[in-house]
């Protein structure tokens, strides 16, 4: 018997005033400044790799120890825990090249650490959702953006054991004509929110 793995990603980008609220999800609807929402990212290859290779083997493992049985997104819940500095998603700066399914990284990263993380895990009767947040402070991203990705990290084998790395699971391009590329307001804070649907 053969079942079918189906996930969708949802992505929104926007500014809030860090004088006003401690954490974005906090900040009303109509205070939000949005450049992107609600807008269906490209999964790449790299994504079905990560589940084989994290994602299955920990459910597995969770089992084997005496656990319920993990779904898929539970897994991911608990896999990308922010122990990395790339978990969860990435800014880059490429305006002008599509997306492919065997992207491994983005085209022009912005290598700026994040200042917060948070991820929310949510189940109804058919289907769960995992979101990821990274937040950057006011004035910490400069570049105009034109790419953004979901990055998770895949250990790589080598003679001193697996060597962890991080691998590129789904981008938003504006070269696909998925936004306008922008840059930033330097007076608020930047929130990009990735969404996952598990169903």
């Amino acid at each position: 018997m053969k079942e079918l793995i189906r996930i969708e990603g949802y992505v929104d980008i926007f500014q809030w005033d860090q004088r006003k609220y401690r954490h974005p999800f906090h900040v009303p609807w109509k205070e939000r400044i949005y450049y992107v929402r609600n807008a269906r990212n490209v999964i790449v290859e790299n994504l079905a790799k990560f589940i084989i290779a994290n994602l299955l083997s920990e459910t597995l493992t969770w089992v084997n120890t005496g656990g319920t049985e993990r779904t898929l997104a539970e897994a991911w819940y608990w896999h990308c825990d922010g122990s990395k500095d790339w978990d969860g998603p990435e800014l880059g700066r490429d305006t002008s090249t599509p997306t492919t399914r065997d992207m491994y990284q983005l085209v022009d990263p912005i290598n700026v650490t994040r200042d917060s993380f948070l991820k929310t895990y949510a189940v109804s009767a058919n289907e769960a959702y995992v979101t990821i947040t990274n937040t950057w402070n006011a004035g910490k991203i400069t570049d105009t953006i034109g790419e953004v990705g979901l990055l998770g990290h895949a250990a790589r084998p080598s003679a001193v054991g697996p060597v962890w790395e991080p691998a590129l699971l789904a981008r938003l391009a504006s070269a696909d004509g998925a936004f306008k590329p922008f840059t930033p307001d330097p007076t608020y804070a930047l929130t990009v929110s990735y969404k996952l649907r598990f169903w």
